[in-house]
């Protein structure tokens, strides 16, 4: 079953980030800050390069806010909407790092980034 199926079989469309656990990741005082940005932004230009569609430009500019946005300000409970697909390798990277047990985005959908198999 396509990775979008299961998907939808969970009837779940939704991202959702475990911030304490990308909170963990960062660090006491956010001392991995650098390491995170640069694996999420070197992970978000593999998903781009390999799928030969997009260009970087939004990736790079909103990983470290978005980063300091879900380790400071998210509330848990409440949804954040990031429209366009500029963003979406972002999205997709975080999703595979920090998303929940019940979102996260697997291995398998990250290989189906941008193909008519992938998300939808």
């Amino acid at each position: 079953m396509a990775a979008s199926a299961k998907r939808l079989e969970k009837d779940t469309n939704r991202l959702e980030i475990d911030t304490n656990k990308l909170r963990e990741a960062l660090g006491e005082n956010f001392v991995n800050l650098e390491t995170i940005v640069n694996q999420v932004k070197g992970d978000a230009l593999t998903l781009i390069h390999d799928a030969k569609s997009g260009h970087p430009g939004g990736c790079m500019a909103i990983v470290r806010p978005l980063l300091m946005y879900y380790a400071l300000a998210h509330d848990n409970s409440a949804g954040v909407h990031l429209s366009g697909g500029h963003l979406a390798p972002v999205m997709y990277v975080l999703g595979h790092l920090f998303g929940t047990p019940e979102t996260a985005i697997t291995d398998e959908e990250m290989a189906l980034f941008r193909t008519i198999e992938g998300l939808s």
